[in-house]
């Protein structure tokens, strides 16, 4: 049986000493006594859940209505079910208001059904016979929620025009999936060298996806967390990941990294957190 090697350490990133989502660790000199390592596992881990849902490049969507678009930006930020509905629903018609239109935009979550609706009306004629709320274009790759995603409409325009596979009345459009705030609850950790050479993003069940290449601990965050809140991780009996290659005194870097589910930088702001890293 290969000599087992425990790590323990706050860890930080190389470029910023206080906080860090990517850790490298040189174990050259804990492997000197044998000759290689070939596997790692993480059996305990404290970690800040400080997700942003609503990050900048992602916060401008496009309210199109009457044939006119209005861009709204919503404040990068946490936000829980309640309070993005009516944020929505302030700065849309805040927009509207201002560009001198008798439009109005209501959000509302329906808890019966689980799903959010979307109204739109024209206060001084017909209801208007479509809109259309479009994402701002993501960066490649995309590092964070869609906002569309977080109120449960799928990365493609929210479309209200009573074309619905069950027509909806005219201005008014239903959300394809649950509010979900959170957008997957989990934290992740991965490990540059246990991911392979073709990592890639692959899909489970549209919209939804996952890392598959790398995952070395896989952390359910509670339904009722606060931001804020220190997620502990402690499984002893986590399984062992192969390395991609077998380090020894002269070549002992590993480097970890910490994700959400789908999204591969955990986002802004930075956080410290903690691991025990176990290897053999």
């Amino acid at each position: 049986m290969n000599k087992k090697i425990l790590v323990s350490a706050e860890l930080h990133s190389t470029s910023l000493p206080d906080y860090g989502e990517v850790v490298t660790l040189d174990i050259s000199s804990k492997v000197s006594s044998i000759s290689k390592v070939s596997e790692v596992k993480i059996v305990a881990a404290e970690i800040p859940y400080i997700a942003d849902n609503i990050i900048a490049d992602l916060n401008q969507p496009t309210l199109n209505i009457g044939g006119n678009p209005y861009t709204i930006t919503v404040p990068v930020g946490y936000y829980t079910g309640a309070e993005i509905l009516n944020e929505l629903t302030t700065l849309f018609n805040a927009a509207l208001v201002a560009a001198a239109t008798t439009y109005v935009i209501i959000f509302n979550y329906y808890a019966s059904i689980d799903r959010v609706i979307v109204t739109a009306i024209d206060t001084t004629g017909p209801t208007p016979a479509a809109f259309t709320i479009d994402n701002e274009v993501p960066p490649s790759p995309i590092n964070g929620p869609l906002l569309t995603e977080l109120i449960g409409f799928g990365t493609g325009s929210i479309l209200g025009d009573g074309t619905a596979t069950v027509p909806e009345p005219i201005g008014t459009a239903t959300s394809i999936g649950a509010l979900n705030v959170v957008m997957h609850r989990f934290l992740l950790i991965t490990c540059d060298e246990a991911k392979g050479d073709q990592a890639v993003i692959m899909s489970i069940d549209t919209p939804t996806y996952d890392w598959h290449d790398g995952i070395v601990a896989k952390i359910q965050i509670p339904t009722d967390v606060d931001r804020g809140t220190v997620i502990p991780y402690n499984n002893a009996m986590a399984e062992w990941i192969a390395l991609t290659k077998s380090l020894d005194s002269t070549a002992g870097i590993v480097t970890f990294r910490l994700a959400r589910n789908r999204y591969r930088t955990f986002g802004q702001p930075q956080v410290q957190w903690a691991m025990t890293v176990l290897f053999s």
